[in-house]
């Protein structure tokens, strides 16, 4: 039921976008139990991306949101917005520490001290974070001032309702190889491929009409 609630007022072509903001939930599960000594990459790779997870899966998820229709501008206002929010640790942190920022100065906002005070580890810090996110808004800001000065050379912004929306929709259903039953009958598959769907019946957003097969 949840999976279909996700799908049902979304877009076909944003679907995929879903799984991708679980992400941070999962890491959030699989590092409940705390990183073991010494922590590996990996662990606090997990670790770092657990800490705010729902707000981290909101910015992303609004950042490929507005990727995949190619709303560059958005898209890089939204990757500002985490930048303000890891530097101010509100994301990728255990705390809002902005006192240490006062007193320690520039060390404590490029060390988030998962290395412990010997061995500070500045990959994971507040500031390695402000600037990855402030370099994807370069890279969008890059593509949207393309997009404007060129645009017959750049693709233009995909709005929804429009038929190029539609199209986009009909291509990602077509790669689907499973589509989440309805709620009357969710346990079963649905219909894609070469199934046949009644009158009226409809796949996400896409309808196909009677004695028509599903795109494949």
């Amino acid at each position: 039921m949840l999976g279909e609630e996700c799908t049902k007022y979304l877009p076909q072509r944003h679907h995929v976008i879903i799984f991708f903001g679980i992400f941070f939930g999962m890491c959030d599960y699989f590092v409940q139990s705390g990183l073991p000594s010494p922590p590996t990459e990996e662990d606090v790779g997990k670790a770092v991306m657990r800490k705010s997870p729902l707000l981290i899966s909101m910015i992303w998820c609004a950042m490929l949101v507005f990727t995949f229709d190619r709303k560059w501008s958005s898209a890089a206002v939204a990757a500002c917005i985490g930048a303000f929010f890891s530097a101010i640790g509100l994301m990728h942190q255990d705390s809002m520490d902005m006192y240490a920022i006062y007193t320690q100065g520039f060390i404590s906002f490029a060390n988030n001290g998962l290395g412990g005070p010997n061995d500070p580890r500045f990959s994971c810090s507040p500031l390695q974070f402000t600037l990855a996110y402030l370099s994807i808004a370069a890279v969008d800001l890059f593509f949207a001032f393309c997009q404007r000065k060129w645009p017959n050379a750049y693709a233009q912004p995909v709005m929804q309702g429009t038929d190029e929306a539609d199209e986009a929709d009909r291509e990602a259903l077509s790669v689907k190889t499973v589509v989440i039953g309805g709620q009357d009958n969710w346990w079963g598959k649905g219909l894609v491929g070469n199934a046949h769907v009644e009158e009226g019946k409809s796949i996400g957003k896409v309808t196909i009409d009677e004695g028509k097969a599903a795109p494949a």
